[in-house]
């Protein structure tokens, strides 16, 4: 069967040639010398309709090529022409010759061996018309056409065993585009010059990025061309073919051509054609894209393109930027939150908040400034929010002023239309919202949302700060209309309907923190690295579980935390940090029967009697702990009297009911 290559088809993207743009306007001017750049392609197992090779910003970085895992780097060349008609009548013809020269000397001088990656290189010609921001390009990647007649004599699926060996192999020989194994990887340099090696006892693995089944990679073509030079007693070889991913693939191929080959010369094909063969020049046209809120939008994203493309390939970054996030509490926790989330690519925010900026909010909240605090303050929802759309113009970011009712802070007669109306708008607020974030400065305030959050089956995020130490509490996701049924005590993974909320460890209704309290009692008085860490934990904490499968039903584990339950590593149910001794723990805990925010009876009595229900629980929070079950729970352990037994009587001791 003739051997037949999948060609790459380069992709550049908007920052290259904004990069382009820029280099071309202030470093070449009228220069059309060739320029080095740096592209990549993957060998990740993927659905693509064909292989890449990418271009971005980073393409003129000079340093020397990483290995990355999946991530093959190419040096190749830009050759940008002054005018359309010197890019359209070039001499590509001499191009490609040009290029296949250099191939073919590393080729007779063996420096392919020890470097491998200078078997292929690519040339990149364009046009750029900056007045309209148009970009004229076609690429060649020079393949040379040796030896004749290659032929596959046979082709197979390496077994589930014998691909996990390659895949140990790839990542102990440092993810190098080709070596040589055999029971083991072998020396290229060695290998090669021993001339009682066999060619039917060795393989050749190859990084592959071909997308089509028994079809190899356009990169391969040269190897096989060095192959064939470097060892003329042979006309075959095994060549193994690996391609990564989740399910990763190895297929390997036995390969021969005629013994009889003329000279190795830089006769070559590479020219990209399009899908009917004819010439493959394209053009792509930015004049929109250089907007600069446009590229501003490009250049958040590109960062996280970045992170998928050279370290977590199978990152989805459509759970971020749809996401909707409500942010309740706009002081030091939720402006850092929000700047967090912002660099995820998260794009929907509302602040609500219900204190303006004073004069020592800036040095410590990170999206307010002296101005925000002149003449009385700005509200400090309002002020976050402008503070946004001056960072990311194309942020959809909304504020809400508003004081959370809590228990314990009474609400008169002539002021419970009001309050009704603050529960009614910030239940509308969770319903509208796909998280929310729970940072205000009294615990009492977070009991209303949570019950909502429970209420309403939203993933909600508590974060809390202590003077030296903070707490990161991913709530519990109900199901709707799901009765959770208990799990053992003992239980090692708990799912994450069963987790508990940030009130669940407590056996006392929230009450008035803020009363006959002084100044350092009332406010957060915190060491300042520490908000910055809190919200930080908690923003990556929200990152790995959404992308987890279940999202908010991602399990949390009793014991060491499992780094590889998402692509980002752990889901673990709490964070806490002791800065004191730079010490991190990661506790887990189950839902609370009786708990005072997401416990059942509580989620019943709303539902039954909503605001009313609400209403006596601010006025008297103890009527809380009834509903809850813990008076009585309270009550029954008064009830109970220890007997104890010295030897003569029992070895025992026995717990009985008075």
């Amino acid at each position: 069967m003739k051997l037949s290559f999948v060609p790459l088809s380069v992709f550049a993207d908007t920052s290259f040639w904004a990069e382009v743009n820029r280099r071309k306007l202030n470093m070449w001017k009228l220069s059309e010398d060739p320029v080095a750049v740096v592209g990549t392609y993957t060998n990740e197992v993927c659905n693509c309709a064909a292989p890449l090779l990418s271009l971005s910003y980073d393409a003129f970085n000079d340093q020397p090529l990483p290995d990355i895992q999946s991530i093959i780097p190419v040096r190749g060349h830009l050759i940008v022409y002054n005018t359309k008609e010197a890019y359209d009548g070039a001499n590509r013809e001499a191009v490609i010759r040009k290029y296949a020269s250099e191939i073919v000397n590393v080729i007779k001088k063996r420096d392919w061996i020890t470097q491998p990656h200078l078997l292929n290189t690519f040339i990149l010609t364009a046009y750029a018309d900056l007045k309209k921001f148009k970009f004229y390009f076609w690429n060649c990647i020079p393949a040379l056409l040796y030896p004749k007649n290659m032929q596959t004599v046979k082709q197979e699926i390496l077994d589930d065993s014998l691909t996990a060996s390659i895949q140990l192999c790839v990542k102990n020989f440092g993810y190098k585009p080709f070596f040589l194994t055999q029971n083991g990887t072998i020396d290229l340099k060695d290998g090669l010059s021993n001339k009682n090696l066999k060619p039917e006892t060795v393989d050749f693995v190859c990084l592959d990025p071909s997308t089509i089944k028994f079809v190899l990679g356009w990169p391969l073509r040269n190897l096989i061309a060095a192959l064939a030079y470097i060892r003329k007693d042979w006309n075959s070889i095994r060549l193994v073919s690996f391609r990564s991913g989740h399910s990763p693939l190895a297929f390997r191929y036995t390969i021969s051509w005629d013994p009889e080959q003329d000279e190795l010369t830089n006769t070559a094909v590479g020219w990209e054609r399009d899908g009917k063969g004819a010439a493959g020049k394209m053009e792509v046209d930015l004049s929109n894209s250089f907007d600069p809120i446009r590229l501003t939008e490009q250049s958040v994203d590109l960062n996280l393109r970045l992170i998928r493309w050279r370290l977590i390939p199978g990152l989805d970054l459509a759970r971020y930027s749809d996401l909707k996030c409500l942010i309740l509490g706009s002081g030091t926790l939720g402006c850092n939150i929000a700047r967090g989330l912002l660099g995820w690519g998260v794009r929907n925010f509302t602040f609500v908040d219900n204190a303006t900026v004073s004069f020592s909010n800036p040095v410590r909240q990170s999206l307010f400034e002296y101005s925000d605090s002149l003449d009385g303050g700005k509200p400090k929802a309002e002020a976050a929010t402008n503070a946004l759309r001056r960072i990311f113009p194309s942020v959809n970011a909304k504020s809400c002023c508003m004081t959370i009712p809590v228990p314990g802070h009474s609400v008169s007669t002539s002021a419970e239309k009001e309050v009704q109306n603050v529960v009614d708008c910030l239940e509308r607020l969770v319903i509208e919202h796909d998280v929310v974030f729970l940072v205000m400065d009294s615990r009492e305030a977070r009991w209303l949302p949570s019950l909502l959050c429970t209420f309403h089956h939203k993933f909600a995020i508590s974060v809390a700060l202590g003077f030296d130490s903070y707490v990161v509490v991913r709530h519990g996701f109900s199901q709707p209309d799901k009765l959770v049924e208990s799990i053992s005590s003992d239980a090692v993974v708990i799912p994450g309907d069963h987790l508990g909320c940030y009130f669940c460890c407590d056996v006392t209704a929230p009450g008035n923190t803020t009363a006959d309290r002084t100044i350092d009692q009332q406010c957060t008085v915190s060491r300042p690295g520490v908000s910055l860490q809190a919200a930080g934990t908690a923003v990556e904490l929200l990152a790995s579980v959404l992308q987890h499968p279940e999202f908010g039903y991602a399990p949390a584990r009793t014991d060491d935390n499992d780094d590889a339950s998402t692509l980002l590593g752990a889901t673990p149910h709490q964070i806490r940090c002791f800065v004191s001794k730079f010490q991190q723990i990661t506790p887990t805990v189950q839902r609370f029967t009786h708990c005072l925010a997401c416990g059942q009876a509580v989620n019943e009595a709303y539902k039954k009697e909503r605001f009313q229900f609400l209403l006596r629980v601010f006025n008297n929070p103890k009527y809380l702990e009834k509903v809850s079950g813990l008076q009585q729970l309270g009550e029954s352990f008064n009830e109970m009297s220890i007997w104890a037994f010295d030897d003569d009587e029992s070895v025992a001791s026995s717990v009985s009911s008075a």
